[in-house]
């Protein structure tokens, strides 16, 4: 009697040890289940990544885990689908590795495919491997990588909803975490909350919608597209040649970047939906051109104090108060000197500043020639790059800054074009003091190539300008 008494009661603190070790330590492990990654690498096969992530403080040492995920049926096409494990994706240790995945199908789902036909994924578990022995899932997101499913089909997905959600029904296949809790292989399945459906691709094979490219035009210039589509990302080419990391769409019009683009080109772009091999060409291109800055002074209009006079036909200011006058920009090759481009009659602005638009396919070095309409004919020092899209030169820098120094000092630190050219004939000399005279003589007014100084009157300061430069042999000086 005092045995079987003795016997009970080792047996009943073992029992008590035992659910004291339980109640100590039997919480359970939380974690997030999240599919994740998924891709197309052509229209007949999707892939997609299975994670567990540990979200608690107490340890998750996984005993097994089975699956079963629902998609629709529509999404075969009339096809036949196969299931398979990517091999070397899982990241939990080699005995626990899933194996064995396959495709069922109902016609009757529960949860998200309710009352529904339905195909159902089910990746089958592996023997416990006792405790001490299974994988301690990671904190760090996504997790530990169970595995990566790939679904091929004999034909091109439909446009459908590749995957809907989990299964928690014993039929047809059920998904269940199972960890080692106190040492007890134990169920830690939790539906709510803890199933997480982060797929790029709600609908497989999906046409990327096309969109306009906005913008262009000279350099610093923007370029966007006229609408979006969330989940698309779009990429931007200059010349063929990608010139950012993409930008995501937001089903709103945006512009690439966000700000102007300095450099000149083509701009070409495309869509490309995220994690599939589907992209669009939007439609466009746009153009930047390149933007070219030209700063000189002209003797004959130069007022001092780095500005010019506005010329005048006598009554008004011909151009307008900010504007000296206008003249032409020539680009001659760096070798032969053969024209490249001359802009149409440009703007000179009181300040020597002006703006001419070149072609953005002129990427080469040129040397950079100023005509106006009685000043000598100038070109650059060298030839001047332009390869970047806003190009910028000043000749009112040094005498320097013009091939063979041929410029005049006006005042310190600023120089200016030589005047008195009028017959453009490349040299100041009598024929064009001539021409002076014969005006002056004629009390000729107005807007005129023989006034010199822009006052609408041809009169012996006009004289006195080219007189100054007939006297130092002023000519045109090339290479």
């Amino acid at each position: 009697m005092k045995g079987l008494i003795k016997m009970a009661t080792r047996m009943l603190s073992l029992a008590s040890l035992f659910f004291l070790s339980l109640a100590v330590s039997g919480q359970y492990p939380t974690y997030e289940n999240r599919l994740i990654n998924d891709t197309m690498p052509d229209p007949y096969t999707y892939e997609f990544d299975i994670y567990l992530l540990r979200t608690g403080s107490i340890p998750l040492e996984l005993v097994s885990y089975t699956a079963g995920i629902y998609f629709d049926p529509v999404v075969v096409n009339g096809g036949t689908i196969t299931a398979s494990i990517v091999p070397g994706s899982s990241q939990l240790f080699p005995a626990q590795q899933p194996t064995i995945v396959t495709i069922g199908n109902g016609s009757n789902g529960t949860f998200c495919l309710a009352g529904l036909p339905y195909y159902i994924i089910r990746l089958a578990g592996v023997s416990p491997p006792g405790a001490g022995n299974g994988t301690y899932i990671v904190t760090d997101f996504p997790g530990t990588r169970v595995c990566r499913i790939k679904l091929t089909n004999s034909l091109a997905f439909a446009p459908a909803p590749p995957i809907q959600c989990f299964n928690f029904q014993a039929t047809p296949y059920n998904t269940v975490v199972r960890a080692y809790v106190g040492g007890l292989n134990t169920n830690i399945t939790i539906q709510a909350f803890h199933f997480i459906t982060d797929l790029t691709n709600p609908l497989l094979n999906l046409p990327v919608p096309v969109h306009t490219l906005t913008g262009g035009g000279i350099a610093p210039a923007i370029v966007g597209l006229d609408g979006s589509d969330a989940g698309i990302r779009y990429w931007l080419y200059r010349d063929g040649v990608s010139t950012q990391w993409p930008t995501t769409g937001t089903g709103s019009p945006f512009t690439f970047n966000g700000s102007p683009f300095s450099s000149s080109g083509v701009y070409t772009s495309t869509g490309w939906r995220k994690a599939t091999y589907l992209t669009a060409a939007m439609n466009g291109p746009v153009t930047i051109d390149k933007n070219l800055h030209v700063k000189c002074f002209l003797e004959g209009l130069y007022a001092g104090g780095s500005a010019m006079n506005a010329v005048s036909d006598g009554s008004n200011y011909v151009f307008g108060p900010t504007i000296a006058d206008t003249f032409h920009i020539e680009l001659k090759d760096q070798t032969d000197y053969h024209l490249v481009f001359k802009s149409p009659s440009t703007n000179l602005h009181t300040d020597g500043t002006s703006q001419v638009v070149i072609s953005h396919q002129l990427s080469d070095s040129y040397y950079l020639v100023v005509k106006h309409r009685n000043s000598i004919e100038t070109w650059s020092k060298f030839p001047i790059p332009f390869s970047g899209g806003i190009i910028n030169y000043d000749f009112s820098l040094a005498a320097e800054k013009a091939f063979g120094d041929n410029m005049k000092q006006l005042a310190p630190g600023e120089f200016g074009i030589f005047t008195g050219d009028v017959n453009q004939d490349g040299a100041v000399d009598p024929n064009d003091l001539g021409d002076i005279d014969n005006d002056s003589s004629g009390f000729t007014f107005g807007y005129v190539v023989t006034d010199l100084n822009g006052d609408a009157v041809v009169d012996s300061n006009d004289m006195g300008l080219a007189d100054n430069n007939v006297s130092g042999f002023v000519i045109v000086v090339r290479p």
